[in-house]
Order: C-alpha cells, then structure tokens, then sequence
C-alpha cells in the first residue's frame, strides 16, 4: 500500500524549487546568460519535477474517490476551488508587492500604470496561458505585460487539471492505463517537432508572448503532457506497491531514485558546459520521471529516510520561494549596481527566502481579512431548516 506523505517527494520539491530559483540569477548579469556563466543554465527544468508531483496528487486525489460514486458538478467545483485555496492567496500578496516594486521602479506615468494593473490581472484569474493574443486583439493589450513571470506555471497546472479531472473522473482505467502514458507520449513529441526545447529561450519559448500554439502556450502543453506522466508515475508505483523487494533490489532501486534526480540536475548546471544538444532536455526528464516512480513505489532502501515532519514542512514551503524570487530577481540589479555576481546572488537567496516566510505568515491573516470583507458585501443564505 502506497503512503499518503512520501518524504522523498517533498525533500526534492525544495530542492528543485531552489535549482529554479538559483536559475533566475542570469538577470544580474545577462552577459553571462550567452556564455552559460551562471547558475543552473537549464534550471527552469525543474519545472517539470512539479508538473509531474501535480499529476501524482491528482492521481492521489482521484484514487481517494469511491469507484462507484459518480462525478457531479459540485464535486467539480469543490476540486477547482480546493485548486485556487492552494496557490491563490500567497500569489496575491506575492503579485501585489511585485506590481508595486516594478511600477515603483520604472517611474511610469498613470495611465501605463493603470494600464498595466488590468492587463496583469490575467495572472490572477488564472487565464495567462488561455491564448488571448490568438484572438482578434492587441497583442501587447492582453499578454505583452508581465508581473510574475513564473506565473505561466500556475496557469498551465490550472488550466490542465481543470481539463483532465473530469476525463479522469468518467473513466479511471482507461485514463491511467491509456490516455495518461499515450497523451505523455504524444504531447512531448509534438513540443519536440514544434519548438525543439523543453526549457530556454527562442522564439517560441515556453511562456511566449508572441505565436501561441493552437491558441495556447508551449508551456500549457508542457504542463499537460507532464501531469499525464505524473498520472502514470502513480499508476506504476501502485501496482508494484504491494509487491516485496529483495534487499539487493531495494539498494538497486535507490541508486536508480537518486541517480535519476541527480542526473537531471547535473544535466541543469553542465549541459551548457559540454555542449549537448537541446534534444537531451527529453533524457533528463525522463531521468526526474523515473526518480518520481521509484519514490512513490517505497521499495527503495531509503524510502523512510525522508520520512520525517521538517522534510514534510520543506516540501509544503517549497511554493513560497517559488512565488517570491521574482520580485527580488527583477529588481535587485536596479537597487544594488555594480555588486558582483556572487554577493547579489547571495542576498538574492537570502531575501527570498526570508520573504518566502513573511507571505506564509501572512496568508492565513489575508485569508481572514478577504472573508470578513466579502461578509460586509455579500449577506448571507438564510439557513433553510431554520426557515
């Protein structure tokens, strides 16, 4: 039987949160970004790790479900709702310092600030990667403005789970043992023909403000493709779950889990170094994805070892730094000039991650600032039995 916490998961989230956020330090210096002289010159791969852990909670969820019990609307909107509790209050705070630090910054004048608020509201709803600019209107009107630019992550993850939870929901069997592994399949080889890249920069990047494919992003894709893999991930690990291992073969599957993350990081800081072509972006995924499987499956001989609350707590504050860097990112080059690239590095952690506590005490006191506000504007149903 599979845990309901695997340790190994949330361990490697704050890992893989980090190698993202190390990433984005190529905006100090972007010289260095041609050279590959930085942190992490394939970091926002690590992307992927959490596009996969997404489609394994997904399958969790689904799995948690009476067979038998049929989808309905409500248990639909209950799901989207549990989706938007999850994110939606720290990446508020998070979007509003941002706006105010990068319009602060800028010294534009009121009608681009205005401007620029309504545009950028699509990172709230979420609707960034719906396509807009597919549609018959200013391009710059409606994606040419950027607040947070990690935001095309929540996006995607929105956008795909509100697909694929009713399709998963309606016919479990056939989604995990078919639609899951097949549409991985087919997603990520359409990515490969029509962008080459999983993660970087070109003209067609995986947040691109200009060519949408089949009005979306590459990166919605991305996402789709990758929670399907996670799907499949849980699928596996399940069936083999309840078989017993050898003590040979437990020691083999750990050197498999930790060879496949480490290998996909190595992958992220070298591959620049040694010149490898973009196609093995696809090898070091695969990499992560087998890691993924062998955690979930609990046969490795150190499946307990991060078994333990701190590790649980480092998992569970992985989405802070995440929603956090980006301010810190764009605007310490503005505020500190001429600091060398290892100092503003250094602060560039150490403010994000002291910032990524301040928005996680924050976000149960918004929580109950925003319900007692709509309790001023919104009255509420009178109970019916009492009526």
């Amino acid at each position: 039987m599979m845990k309901k916490r695997n340790g190994a998961l949330y361990f490697w989230a704050f890992i893989f949160c980090m190698i993202f956020v190390l990433h984005y330090a190529y905006f100090f210096d972007p010289k260095k970004l041609e050279k590959g002289a930085f942190y992490f010159f394939r970091g926002e791969l690590a992307i992927d790790y959490f596009f996969v852990v997404i489609g394994v909670m997904l399958a969790k969820t689904v799995d948690s479900i009476p067979g038998d019990r049929a989808l309905t609307w409500r248990e639909y909107g209950s799901f989207v709702k549990r989706i938007l509790r999850f994110y939606l209050p720290a990446f508020a705070i998070c979007w509003a310092v941002t706006f105010v630090a990068l319009n602060k910054m800028t010294f534009i004048d009121v009608p681009t600030l205005i401007n620029n608020f309504f545009t950028a509201l699509l990172e709230l709803l979420p609707f960034r990667n719906v396509g807009f600019n597919a549609a018959p209107v200013d391009n710059l009107t409606f994606v040419g403005y950027r607040v947070m630019d990690q935001g095309w992550v929540i996006s995607a993850a929105f956008i795909a789970l509100v697909l694929l939870y009713p399709l998963y929901r309606r016919g479990r069997k056939r989604f995990e043992y078919y639609i899951a592994p097949v549409g991985a399949v087919l997603l990520l080889c359409f990515l490969f023909f029509k962008t080459k890249i999983l993660a970087g920069d070109n003209l067609l990047t995986l947040d691109a403000k200009i060519k949408p494919l089949f009005y979306s992003f590459p990166g919605t894709y991305k996402g789709i493709a990758e929670i399907l893999a996670g799907v499949t991930c849980f699928t596996v690990a399940r069936h083999f779950s309840g078989r017993s291992v050898s003590k040979a073969g437990s020691h083999l599957l750990s050197v498999v889990e930790i060879g496949g993350y480490l290998a996909a990081i190595w992958y992220m800081q070298f591959m620049f170094r040694f010149e490898l072509p973009e196609i093995f972006d696809y090898l070091a995924v695969s990499a992560m994805i087998l890691g993924v499987t062998v955690s979930l499956s609990g046969k490795s001989s150190i499946a307990k070892l991060f078994d333990h609350k701190p590790v649980y707590f480092l998992g569970r504050f992985s989405l802070y730094p995440f929603l956090t860097f980006m301010v810190f990112a764009k605007t310490l080059p503005y505020f500190l000039p001429g600091m060398g690239l290892k100092k503003l590095t250094l602060i560039y952690l150490g403010l994000t991650l002291v910032s990524a506590v301040v928005v996680m005490l924050l976000e149960k006191p918004f929580v109950r600032l925003v319900k007692s506000l709509k309790k001023l504007f919104i009255k509420p149903q009178p109970d019916k039995e009492a009526a």
